[in-house]
């Protein structure tokens, strides 16, 4: 008789403690490869890897956030998706959308799929924006997310604009 199990992650894959921007990162691994560590099931029974993204981008604390939103945008995206944390309430810093962190998140999970959520967050933005790159100082294109925090505080968002759902 086969068994079905489902395991349920926590916590972004940047903020695994091996694959994270260390040192702004947990203690535990945050990516699917925690599952084989944290159940002693093998990883080669494992057969799907559902990603969960938001449709902006979040962080607690400190640490870099090339996509980080400073403006009225930023706390429209925190007040409309109730970003604040369930224990603490501390509110989550809140920006645009990182597909540059999305791709490593990707290849370090071997996604199956992915479940994009809060889109209904976006509505009533005039104009949504997409990291599809970063910019070092020197305006070296970087399509990679460095996992050197100091490097990645050094990196800008090279932001793509789409209209809004409004």
């Amino acid at each position: 008789m086969a068994i079905s199990s489902c395991f349920e992650g926590a916590q972004g894959t940047l903020l695994d403690i091996d694959h994270g921007t260390y040192p702004y990162v947990t203690s535990s691994n945050t990516t699917a490869g925690g599952v084989a560590t944290g159940s002693g099931l093998g990883p080669r029974y494992v057969d799907y890897v559902l990603g969960i993204l938001k449709a902006y981008s979040t962080r607690v604390g400190a640490g870099p956030f090339p996509t980080e939103l400073f403006d009225e945008t930023g706390e429209f995206l925190c007040k409309q998706g109730n970003e604040f944390g369930a224990t603490t309430g501390r509110r989550r810093r809140t920006g645009w959308l990182d597909t540059v962190a999305v791709r490593r998140a990707v290849q370090l999970n071997s996604l199956s799929g992915f479940c994009l959520t809060k889109l209904d967050v976006l509505d009533g933005l005039k104009e949504v924006k997409l990291c599809v790159a970063y910019r070092m100082p020197d305006g070296r294109e970087v399509t990679t997310t460095p996992l050197a925090a100091e490097r990645l505080e050094r990196c800008r968002a090279d932001l793509r604009n789409h209209a809004g759902l409004v």
